[in-house]
Formats: structure tokens, sequence, C-alpha cells
């Protein structure tokens, strides 16, 4: 494998050495040319990371989502205490806490306005009836 930081040191000392650019350069010289860069390539539907996030366990054997959920009616009991404090942004935080939670973030609206189509409806009620295998007609000629 190449010493990257021998690698380094004498492009400091090098005439052609201007600065970042080739100094970057170089080092991704060095990186294609040890290998890593190969390492760093997944095959489609390959994953880096195939099990997933590590759980974080504690000492006694629980995770971090078992303990919170453990503490889940003492935090909505804080969270109902708090609609009672002095400060208006806290009862705010601590009521959309509770309604979040309670019945769902509210949706938002994108800005999409999806006007009806009567070809697309078609096709869409084709491709319904045939994933429920009913037989489709043919579509009727627009010659």
């Amino acid at each position: 494998m190449t010493d990257v930081g021998g690698l380094l040191k004498s492009m400091r000392h090098s005439p052609r050495f201007n600065g970042r650019s080739n100094l970057a350069h170089n080092v991704g010289r060095v990186l294609s040319t040890s290998g890593w860069r190969a390492m760093a390539k997944w095959k489609p539907g390959e994953s880096p990371n195939p099990g997933g996030r590590p759980k974080i366990v504690l000492d006694d054997g629980r995770t971090l989502v078992q303990v919170a959920r453990e503490h889940t009616l003492s935090a909505v009991e804080t969270l109902v205490t708090l609609l009672d404090a002095e400060s208006e942004a806290v009862r705010a935080t601590a009521a959309t806490a509770l309604l979040d939670r309670g019945w769902g973030r509210p949706r938002q609206d994108l800005g999409i306005e999806l006007k009806s189509d009567e070809a697309a409806a078609s096709m869409l009620e084709q491709a319904r009836r045939r994933a429920m295998g009913v037989s489709v007609p043919a579509p009727a000629s627009s010659h």
C-alpha cells in the first residue's frame, strides 16, 4: 500500500506543488492506486451496511427505544403540565407535541393540482382490472 504521509511530505517540497488543487489531485491518485476507491463501490442492490444501523444497547441489555417507551406516560404527563406554563412558546410547543402524537401531523398542501384526464383514468382502470384478473377489452382505435 502507498504511504500517504510520505507522499504528502514529498509533495510539499516539490516544485510542482501549488496548493490545494495539486494536493487533491495527488491524494486522489494515491487513493485510487491503493484500492480504497475500489472498496467504496457497491454493486446495484448491494448495501454497504446490510445489518442496518446498529442498535444502542445499554449495560442492562435494554435498547434505547425500550427505555424511551418505558417513559412515555411520564413524558406525556410532563407535556400536559407544560400546557399551563407561563411562557406562550412553551405552551404552544407542548400543545403541538401532544396533538402531533395523538392525532398525527397535519397534512401539508404541496400546491399540486390534479386535473381529470379521461385517457389517463381509462388506462388506470384497465391496469386495475388486469391486476385483478378481469378481462379488459382492447381500446378502440382512434384512426
